[in-house]
Parts: C-alpha cells; sequence; structure tokens
C-alpha cells in the first residue's frame, strides 16, 4: 500500500473512533456557507410593559394545552413572533429550545400555530459550550470556531445535502449585546445549522452527544422537522426568559378573561347548559360541543347521524391529535350514569376510535370500534360528580394506519341509572357494581381500555364551538 493512501487510512480510522467517543462531528456541519438572505436589522426585539405581554399572549392561548414547553420561554417566542409577524416568511410553526436544560431531557419543541400541538425533541448542543462534557450546555458565543452554541432567535433558511444529509441553514437575528447573552448573526458564516446526527436519539435519556454548534437531532424525526420549518420559519434558543409569564387571569376570579370560555372557565364564562339529574343528550349541534383543530379538516353532514346531524374529520397515526371533539357536562346532581356514543354507519368507520371520559378529577381511556354500531354504542357506566368540568373527549390520532378512515363526532347520551342518591363521588364501574374502572355492555362490540390517565389537559388549538 503506497505510504499516502496508508496515512490516509490510519486518519479516517482515528476521526471515526474520536467521533464515536466523544459524539462530536469531526467535519464541518457544512460544505460552505452562501450568502446572507436575512436582514436582522428589519427585526425587532420588543421591550413591552407587562400589560402589553399579556395581551399579545391572550391571542394564543390554545398554544401549548399540555404545558409542555417552558411558559415563559413560550411566551418569549410569542411575542416575538407577534411583533415581527409580518418579517417572517412561515408561519405555520415556531421552535423553543430550552438549553438550560439537560441534554437527556426534551428541550427542543416544534409548536404548531395552527392546531396548538406540540411535539417535543432531543436536541445536541456545541461541544464547546459544554467543556466538561457532562450534557449541560454553560457557555455561549457567536464567534467562528469556538464549537458553541449561539443564543437568541433565528429564521430557518433552506435545505441543503453536506457532511449530513437533508440539513438546514440557519439566519441569525440577535446582536451581539442582546439581552441574556443572546447573540447568533454569525452562525451561517460559522456554518451553524440544523442536521441529523447519529448521537442523538429522541429514545434516549441519557446524556446525548455534542455538535459543532449546530442544533442537532435526532435521524428518525430530522427531516420531518426540517420539511416543516425550512424556508423562514422562527427559532427561540435560550436559557433564561426575557420577561415573567403573563398574568392571564384566574378560573375562579369572576371575570372571564380573554383566555377562558364556557368550557375552560365556566365558573366565570358561565356554563353552555345543565345535564338533569336523569340524564341527557350532548348532540354535535348544542352549546356544550366543540370540535376543535383545523377547520378544513372537520366536515359537517346534514343528512345522517343523530337529529340527521353529524360532524367527520379523518383518522391519523400521529402521536399527537390535530383535530378533536368534546361534550361538556354540567351535572344537577352526582349519580351513576351510562355513557353511550351515537355511531352512524356510512360514515363512521374507525375500529380504534379512543374516547376519554373525565368524571370528577379522573379520566377514563376507552377504546371502540365505530363500525360496531349504527346508533348508540355504550362507552360505560360512571360516577360522575355534581357540577361542570366533565367530559367526553375523542381525538384523532386512533393510531389506524390506514389512509382517510373517517372518524365520527356525534351526539353523547347520558342515562342516570343508580338510585339517584347523591353521593358527590367521580368515578367509572362496571356493570358488576365493583369500582376503579369502566366496561360495555349491551351488544359488547366495544373494546374497552380502563386507564386512569394523570390529568388530561384540554384542547384550546384553533377551536370551532358550534
Amino acid at each position: 500500500m503506497p505510504r499516502t493512501l496508508a496515512l490516509r487510512t490510519v486518519v479516517a480510522f482515528l476521526a471515526v473512533v474520536v467521533e464515536a467517543a466523544a459524539c462530536v462531528s469531526p467535519e464541518p456541519d457544512l460544505g460552505s456557507s452562501t450568502a446572507e438572505i436575512v436582514d436582522p436589522g428589519a427585526f425587532v426585539l420588543p421591550s413591552l410593559s407587562a400589560a402589553e405581554r399579556a395581551l399579545i399572549v391572550q391571542k394564543y392561548a390554545s398554544l401549548d394545552p399540555n404545558h409542555k414547553v417552558p411558559r415563559a420561554l413560550l411566551e418569549d417566542a410569542i411575542v416575538y413572533f407577534d411583533v415581527n409577524k409580518a418579517q417572517i416568511p412561515k408561519t405555520s410553526y415556531f421552535v423553543v429550545v430550552d438549553l438550560s436544560q439537560y441534554s437527556g431531557k426534551d428541550r427542543f419543541w416544534l409548536v404548531d400555530l395552527t392546531t396548538g400541538a406540540v411535539e417535543n425533541h432531543k436536541v445536541a448542543h456545541g461541544s464547546g459550550s459544554d467543556p466538561d462534557n457532562n450534557g449541560y450546555a454553560t457557555l455561549f458565543g457567536n464567534v467562528d470556531g469556538s464549537y458553541m452554541s449561539s443564543l437568541g432567535f433565528y429564521l430557518t433558511g433552506e435545505i441543503y445535502d453536506g457532511t449530513h444529509p437533508h440539513s438546514m441553514r440557519l439566519d441569525g437575528l440577535s446582536a451581539d449585546g442582546s439581552p441574556n447573552g443572546m447573540a447568533n448573526t454569525n452562525v451561517r458564516e460559522r456554518l451553524i445549522v440544523v442536521h441529523e446526527a447519529s448521537y442523538v436519539s429522541d429514545g434516549n435519556a441519557s446524556q446525548q452527544g455534542r455538535s459543532n454548534g449546530c442544533l442537532a437531532l435526532d435521524p428518525a424525526i430530522e427531516a420531518s422537522v426540517v420539511d416543516r420549518i425550512h424556508g423562514g420559519s422562527l427559532i427561540y434558543a435560550a436559557i433564561a426568559p426575557l420577561g415573567a409569564p403573563a398574568d392571564l387571569g384566574t378560573c375562579g376570579d369572576a371575570t372571564c378573561d380573554r383566555n377562558e370560555d364556557k368550557f375552560s372557565c365556566p365558573e366565570d364564562c358561565g356554563v353552555c347548559g345543565t345535564i338533569d339529574a336523569a340524564g341527557g343528550v350532548v348532540d354535535d349541534g348544542d352549546a356544550c360541543f366543540l370540535a376543535g383543530g383545523p377547520a378544513a379538516s372537520l366536515h359537517e353532514v346534514t343528512t345522517a347521524g343523530m337529529d340527521s346531524s353529524l360532524v367527520w374529520t379523518h383518522a391519523t397515526a400521529l402521536p399527537g391529535e390535530q383535530n378533536f371533539a368534546e361534550w361538556s357536562f354540567n351535572f344537577a346532581e352526582a349519580g351513576r350514569y351510562s355513557v353511550e356514543v351515537f355511531t352512524a354507519a356510512g360514515f363512521a368507520q374507525s375500529r380504534q376510535a379512543r374516547y376519554v371520559v373525565h368524571t370528577g378529577a379522573t379520566d377514563h381511556a376507552i377504546e371502540i370500534d365505530q363500525t360496531a354500531v349504527d346508533g348508540y354504542q355504550p362507552l360505560g357506566e360512571f360516577e360522575f360528580a355534581r357540577g361542570a368540568h366533565q367530559f367526553v373527549h375523542l381525538g384523532d390520532n386512533t393510531g389506524e394506519q390506514v389512509a382517510n378512515v373517517q372518524l365520527v363526532f356525534d351526539a353523547v347520551r347520558l342515562t342516570r341509572i343508580d338510585d339517584g342518591k347523591e353521593d358527590g363521588a367521580g368515578g367509572g364501574s362496571g356493570n358488576d357494581g365493583g369500582s376503579g374502572g369502566c366496561s360495555t355492555s349491551g351488544n359488547g362490540a366495544g373494546f374497552v381500555i380502563a386507564l386512569a390517565l394523570a390529568g388530561l389537559r384540554r384542547r384550546r388549538r384553533s377551536s370551532r364551538s358550534r
């Protein structure tokens, strides 16, 4: 073997060893940079009073219903996005990254501004930001060759294939001297990008690898994320918030604030209706029915269903729901009620519709085949408390892999089945009178999962009430 070729082979081998040991890419993350296409001077870092900040945040009350994103950082991103919206080419998503957290935690959040849903992922930081290689980024910079991550607001750029396939360039919007150590206007020249990396895994809760300063993602999800946000979406990377979370009011303070409604806070905004002691029906045309998510995916039918009306959407296999329906209940009396849902043949096609019945402070998950019955079919029997904040919820994320499966939102019927004595409890039970679960009755077609789910949060995405 020629000496030059042998030397190259040894060098290549050592490079692989170094990358595996330190989890740092041995090569630049870009082949070359291109001219910056964004003028950072066109963007404004908002300086607002607490009241002004709250007014903006209230307009985005449907975002992050499950509270995945650190609240103050989410509000920083909301305010910056809203103030600079005219300068942001793509407004369907933004990303929040909390680099104060351990790299083994989810700290990269993709926020869907249409549905409010949030995806959480792992992300690597730069080796220069973590010189002790302990999973914590403590140093940040805007200098070429530092291998440090940069804090601040970014706009996403173009997709390209470099050292890492399907990477995405970034343009920084935060000049040196910005608050909280934000400085990232050199990221394009520094070749700091978003790319996939084998040393990042969403399934690994231990320390992730380190990059050359790039936002490196799990290869399994990187393409999906980049495809949605490239070409002008906002990214916010921070270790501390720019302002305190807005005071949006508290449910029960006798004021129906802009982030509250009759579903989330009937105490302040009034109830949508009352379920009589004997029971009742909440149909898709009633005030206590809420259908949410992208309006284009919600289809109204006036020729089928209970009272010749229903709403349907397509089921998905996504981890989070996009469209949903919720039937809210305000009970005149506590008691034991059977719960049934109306499923109309010809439109109901989901074989694993995943309902959640919220009673008192407990969630019960029930999965049924909507095709099994043309009419009412049971979800089970449940103990409901007196009052509001109780509901049936159905999301479109059924897990079905087949395309174009229709999921029906129609009437829910409640029938009192106990002796009418209130006990104030909230829970579910099977037909044998035992406690701690729920079961079906009648035709037995429904497949029931008796699960106690901690704290299902109501979805308040771009919703429409019918």
